[in-house]
């Protein structure tokens, strides 16, 4: 009894390329499977599949390689456009906690720790570039430094921790996680 497929034809395990009996590169190897008969159904007497080969010698044809100079194409300087300002977009307001990182080594043991000490709040204006769940890019012009708590004026009410700045060609890119301290910003 032969396995079946779901559509109801023989299963047939992939065999080895036909072509593969005409190449020079097997000469020297034993080939096994190698048969190319066809393969009938015994229960239902039809064909699985046929054999058919083609050993007509396949010519190959010269194609030339053109090779194209490079043409010398004139650059148009471009004029210089003001940049934007950051008034020109759609700004939120944000309250912003500035951190400071006071490190701290204990003579004794020779341990070095970290504390966070944080300095008089402002509010800046930035934009939001990305929003999710746990956490929130936004762009501005200020320098906020890591572990800064920021809570924007939207309806969020949330808090957020600086984790990561990067530079942008004007201003800067920081990225920020939900903050386990919410100070009051009243």
């Amino acid at each position: 009894m032969s396995i079946k497929n779901k559509d109801g034809t023989v299963f047939k395990i992939s065999g080895p390329n036909p072509l593969m009996d005409e190449q020079t590169l097997w000469d020297g190897f034993t080939k096994h499977n190698f048969e190319w008969t066809e393969e009938i159904d015994k229960e239902n007497k039809t064909k699985v599949f046929e054999i058919k080969q083609n050993k007509e010698d396949v010519v190959f044809e010269e194609k030339k390689i053109v090779v194209e100079e490079p043409k010398i194409i004139e650059e148009k300087k471009e004029e210089v456009k003001e940049q934007k300002k950051i008034s020109d977009h759609k700004t939120i307001q944000c309250f912003c906690l500035p951190a400071k990182i006071i490190e701290k080594k204990d003579e004794l043991y020779e341990e070095a720790y970290q504390r966070i000490e944080y300095l008089d709040k402002f509010i800046f204006d930035t934009i939001l570039i990305e929003k999710a769940d746990i956490y929130l890019k936004f762009w501005t012009m200020e320098k906020i430094t890591k572990n800064s708590i920021v809570y924007p004026k939207n309806k969020d009410k949330r808090w957020w921790k600086v984790s990561d700045q990067k530079e942008a060609p004007i201003g800067f890119i920081y990225t920020a996680m939900i903050s386990d301290y919410t100070p009051s910003f009243e």
